[in-house]
């Protein structure tokens, strides 16, 4: 008998290495197998771009930031349920984006800066925003870069930007997740970070195949 089974693909085979096998899984296998990777920081760090470049370079998709359509529509005088609205609708988004995803899924935010933002906007964090799943890598920027204000901006001063970055820091510190810290020009923030992503696929036991 095959030992690879029919069509010389078996789930051992798959379980071994899930990423060399990625076009036959089913979207549910896909999340499960997938990971994740978030942006987090304070307002012009660069989080957005350097998501678009992440998803480029690693060819799959990204999810953009939920909170600054709100904030575009809605205006920036957030309240707990504007925030808490904000945080379901971005955790919403990268659920809905993980099936599709080209085995990494990186995303410019989640509800861990949603209850950032809570604590800095109105002075605490509802335990719903800190309850979510959390990705596996988190990118925490740094506020060395170069503000600007696009005119959605709340946080300009620099003593408030070294508050709410603190702030930000803490929420990942508090909820155990893994991450590192990012800082630098921007080609620095992007080689940091695509050496962080590579440690976490090979620290996962995957491997990136050469012809994905």
């Amino acid at each position: 008998a095959d030992p690879n089974g029919v069509g010389g693909l078996s789930a051992s085979a798959i379980r071994a290495d899930p990423w060399r096998y990625w076009d036959f899984l089913p979207h549910p296998v896909r999340s499960h197998y997938g990971l994740t990777v978030c942006l987090h920081g304070i307002e012009s760090v660069g989080k957005s771009t350097l998501t678009e470049r992440l998803a480029e370079h690693y060819s799959t998709i990204s999810v953009p930031e939920y909170g600054r359509s709100h904030c575009e529509t809605h205006g920036t005088d957030c309240r707990e349920d504007d925030l808490m609205l904000i945080g379901e609708g971005q955790q919403a988004m990268i659920e809905a984006a993980r099936p599709w995803a080209n085995r990494l899924l990186i995303t410019d935010t989640d509800a861990l800066m949603t209850a950032a933002w809570s604590n800095m906007m109105i002075g605490y964090t509802p335990d719903q925003l800190i309850c979510h799943s959390k990705a596996d890598l988190y990118l925490m920027l740094g506020s060395d870069a170069p503000f600007v204000d696009d005119g959605t901006r709340v946080y300009k001063t620099p003593e408030e930007r070294d508050r709410f970055h603190r702030i930000a820091r803490d929420a990942l510190v508090l909820s155990r997740t893994n991450f590192i810290e990012i800082s630098g020009s921007w080609d620095q923030r992007f080689d940091a970070a695509v050496t962080a992503i590579d440690t976490l696929i090979g620290r996962n036991g995957l491997k990136w195949p050469e012809a994905a």
